[in-house]
């Protein structure tokens, strides 16, 4: 049966689409003159909602006809049709699987740099992606000003992708985000090693949980990105060394010994966290650089420490090393640098026990 005149329509648009049908009403008629002289009518039609199945796009025509009301505005219009937005996070996990599931393999440090930027922006999780327009965005970048510039380029890189997302799914009709003007720290951060006495200070409030993990760091030499991501299966505390790292081929995965002083602080976060993948969680997964970086921050004012970075743990343990007298060739194989020579790069691999041995001779 054929609809009546001004009932609007249902059209499909295409099986590329999530959602192929949409309502569609007329809202104006022009009369133009083609080449030939003649006097055509031209129809603009406004677009109410998208469906995934056509009878849920008819039932919201019908629902808009049963409601509609001669002369409304066409924003009121489309108030009659109940639709929902989808937020910053749910469009963040849909781009999030397709970079896991793409065929252009995208590393897990990769995907742990996206998921721990993501977490670092929680309080706009539940916004609808409607909210993140040119003003919006540039609010969120302006207050990332202090902080570095990959930090904010892997922000940048986040908010880009859902937003990309977002627009070929034709929820937003433009992605804002060229519009913004990036700020972000220029100044060169030097790192600077924890002097003797502020590791004794550290020592004497090892309660504060990031204390622990910053003496973790001064003791195996770890980055705080690797870190973060340690995993409970890859300690073994009783052997004294676990497995971890990132970044170049010497580095990932690597052999890290473990100084007897820290061992009784790895077994805390063990117990605290047996049931957990990672050895430092937050909420089922590893905890985020931003927030211990942000926390890093805070425990160390609390202790008038307030020059230190994250790195400088890592820092701190090369040059407890060198004082030590631990063998270059040692050193570079526990930090995970590779050597230009590669059979000093095979023995060393070869002698697990003598890094477990040299990482012992610090003494502070």
């Amino acid at each position: 049966m054929k609809a009546p005149n001004g009932y609007g329509s249902v059209v499909y648009l295409g099986k590329n689409r999530r959602k192929p049908y949409a309502v569609r009403i007329t809202v104006s008629r022009e009369l133009i003159t083609d080449e030939n002289g003649k006097v055509k009518s031209k129809q603009k039609y406004a677009y109410l909602s998208y469906h995934e199945k056509a009878k849920d796009a008819h039932i919201a025509l019908a629902t808009y006809n049963a409601n509609k009301i001669d002369g409304v505005e066409l924003a009121e219009v489309k108030k009659l049709i109940p639709t929902k937005v989808p937020t910053f996070e749910e469009l963040f996990e849909e781009w999030y699987q397709r970079k896991e599931n793409s065929n252009k393999k995208v590393s897990e440090r990769t995907l742990n740099n996206y998921r721990s930027r993501f977490n670092s922006l929680t309080k706009y999780h539940k916004k609808p992606i409607t909210f993140f327009d040119s003003n919006n965005l540039q609010a969120i970048f302006d207050n990332l000003s202090e902080c570095s510039y990959s930090y904010v380029n892997q922000i940048y890189v986040v908010f880009n992708g859902v937003l990309q997302l977002a627009r070929k799914k034709k929820i937003i009709k433009e992605n804002e985000l060229d519009l913004c003007e990036l700020t972000y720290k220029e100044r060169r951060e030097i790192h600077k090693p924890f002097s003797k006495n502020e590791i004794q200070t550290l020592w004497k409030n090892s309660d504060d949980e990031i204390v622990k993990m910053i003496l973790i760091t001064i003791y195996s030499g770890l980055r705080p990105g690797e870190l973060i991501i340690l995993k409970q299966e890859n300690i073994h505390l009783d052997e004294s060394y676990m497995i971890g790292g990132l970044k170049t081929k010497a580095g990932i995965d690597r052999i890290i010994p473990i100084h007897k002083k820290i061992k009784s602080l790895i077994k805390f976060f063990i117990e605290k966290n047996h049931n957990s993948t990672y050895l430092f969680q937050s909420q089922g997964n590893h905890i985020s650089f931003s927030s211990y970086a942000k926390h890093f921050s805070i425990s160390l004012s609390k202790l008038k420490m307030t020059k230190h970075l994250p790195h400088d743990g890592r820092h701190t343990c090369s040059t407890l090393m060198a004082e030590a007298g631990i063998p270059l060739l040692h050193r570079q194989k526990i930090l995970g640098h590779s050597s230009k020579n590669i059979t000093d790069d095979i023995y060393v691999h070869l002698e697990k026990d003598i890094l477990i041995e040299d990482i012992n001779k610090i003494n502070v």
